[in-house]
């Protein structure tokens, strides 16, 4: 196994220098963000190696236009797939589901990466319950 780095660093590392690069090739132009929000022990800090045995490796977030979802999503998806790196500093970068997500070492066809492709307003209404098209309003009981 590799020496351990945590993963908010793993994920940062992963896409400066492998998910960016494609997306800059491929897809010149546009508007997106990347992060790793959510679940799991890395996005506070609180990984372990013991935390690398499910739901952890090379991962992240892609944030695209609402508008942009539609078209951008699946080619996206399709590209980082033939793209990627089989292994990123030294972690399979393809995952397999037996109930959970483990990283699951691969030497041909398309990667199963764990990058998570959402539009803005899906991603604030599936996660967090909110519509940003429609303004909160919050109201205090006494």
């Amino acid at each position: 196994m590799p020496e351990f780095i945590p993963g908010l660093r793993l994920s940062e590392l992963f896409y400066h220098e492998a998910v960016k690069p494609i997306l800059e090739a491929d897809f010149a132009g546009l508007e997106y963000s990347a992060a790793l929000i959510g679940f799991g022990s890395e996005v506070l800090g609180f990984d372990t190696p013991q935390s690398t045995d499910h739901n952890w490796g090379p991962r992240l977030l892609l944030f695209l236009q609402d508008a942009e979802y539609p078209q951008y999503a699946s080619l996206i998806d399709q590209s980082l797939s033939q793209k990627l790196p089989y292994a990123f500093r030294g972690y399979p970068t393809n995952f397999y589901e037996p109930g959970t997500k483990l990283l699951q070492a691969i030497a041909n066809g398309p990667v199963k990466h764990y990058i998570w492709i959402t539009g803005v307003g899906a991603f604030l209404k599936n996660y967090l319950g909110l519509n940003y098209h429609h303004p909160q309003e919050l109201t205090v009981e006494e």
